[in-house]
């Protein structure tokens, strides 16, 4: 007799359509991708040819001399990954540490060395690097840093000569204040030139160092800088996707220049822009119109306002350094309402409480979190008491009540 109660030893796995199966995988983090990846055959094969999950892979610790290892060993094998589009590698250099131009081309070489045609379906490879720009172009030593190449793989690598900056997909430029002057003329030329020749540059960083001569007129010796700009962004209107700002210096708002310089170009890819300036103004001037911007990141709240001609377009905002008192003094509630398509909203804040004061803040934030916040956007506020060594992460899903979702030690 059939027993009701009876159990399933195991799980036929043709009892799932295919199409339900890569739903269920595309669930998964990269780590439970691999592990089922390993399971098997069936598994193996919905996964490596499934667009959503393999068609971008990302190696994060290896480089090309990592990869090359792997390919002479058999450890990686293109018929494999039979819908593999971009392949990224990772595997650079550390914050500190530059490639000498030896280092480069020897890096380079590797990439030569690579026969990429050998998978059909592969349309663009990603390498993480760090040299100088020197490396393309000697005259221009100390201007930027190459960080990231892009290439076609269906063109021929071993081709790649010294001076294709056209490679080049993300760049950081620095500028050392106290040197300026001296170097007007090289640093025009250079912008320049990038404008011209770096047609795949999608990420732009741009760092101010060093502390102003005091006999320096940033507002009148600096004009030749944004005139730089200006001719180097009239190059890069197809291919800029996001532009980041460093400057620690507080004297003058060169990076609000810029960036009315660049919304008065036609980027047709701009969607991302991070401003970490440490300005001491309380009115941000105001930047202009970028047509796509999508994700806006900001040091301070007031910078907020300088982008009111965006308001209708962004859909991600972040405040890096948002103080407790500024941000009790802001109108979040006008806030909101002007970004009427706002999906995500993270503020990231440091707390000077008592003991008695902790409960009491967790209650006003979750109230304000609630009431404020339309129900479809997610809201993220990272609070962190250095007096306690501890952070708090208070979070609201949309549709959902906000919650104190994780409580840590932070690190020293």
């Amino acid at each position: 007799m059939f027993n009701k109660r009876q159990r399933l030893d195991y799980m036929d796995i043709n009892i799932l359509p295919k199409e339900v199966w890569c739903i269920i995988f595309s669930c998964l983090d990269e780590k439970s991708i691999r592990s089922s990846s390993a399971t098997c055959k069936l598994w193996f094969e919905l996964i490596r040819c499934d667009l959503k999950i393999s068609s971008h892979i990302y190696l994060v610790n290896d480089g090309l001399n990592e990869f090359k290892t792997k390919l002479e060993k058999s450890e990686w094998m293109w018929e494999r990954w039979p819908v593999l589009k971009t392949l990224e590698f990772g595997g650079s250099p550390s914050e500190y540490e530059l490639y000498s131009c030896q280092a480069a081309e020897k890096e380079m070489n590797i990439l030569k060395s690579i026969n990429f045609k050998q998978c059909e379906t592969l349309e663009k490879v990603v390498v993480s690097v760090k040299f100088d720009l020197e490396y393309f172009w000697e005259k221009y030593h100390s201007l930027a840093t190459v960080k990231i190449l892009t290439f076609n793989p269906k063109v021929e690598t071993k081709s790649i000569e010294m001076d294709q900056i056209e490679h080049v997909s993300r760049l950081d430029l620095s500028f050392k204040i106290n040197r300026l002057e001296s170097n007007k003329d090289i640093i025009c030329q250079g912008l320049q030139l990038i404008g011209e020749k770096a047609k795949c540059l999608n990420t732009l960083s741009i760092y101010m160092l060093g502390v102003p001569n005091h006999n320096l007129d940033m507002a009148g010796d600096l004009d030749f800088l944004k005139n730089g700009f200006c001719s180097m962004f009239k190059g890069l209107t197809d291919s800029l996707e996001t532009i980041i700002f460093c400057d620690k210096n507080d004297n003058y708002n060169l990076d609000f220049d810029i960036l009315k310089c660049l919304s008065e170009q036609n980027f047709k890819n701009l969607t991302k822009i991070v401003v970490m300036t440490n300005y001491n103004i309380s009115i941000c001037p105001k930047v202009g119109l970028f047509q796509n911007l999508k994700v806006l990141t900001v040091l301070k709240l007031c910078y907020i306002d300088g982008f009111d001609q965006n308001y209708n377009t962004i859909t991600h905002l972040c405040v890096d350094k948002a103080s407790m008192a500024k941000l009790k003094e802001y109108d979040l509630r006008t806030m909101v309402q002007n970004f009427k398509k706002l999906e995500k909203c993270y503020f990231y804040m440091t707390l000077n409480l008592t003991t008695v004061g902790l409960k009491y803040w967790q209650t006003e934030w979750q109230n304000i979190l609630d009431e404020t916040f339309r129900e479809s956007t997610e809201v993220k506020f990272v609070f962190k008491a250095k007096r306690y060594h501890r952070s708090w992460e208070l979070k609201k899903l949309p549709y959902q009540k906000s919650t104190l979702v994780s409580e840590s030690d932070l690190l020293d």
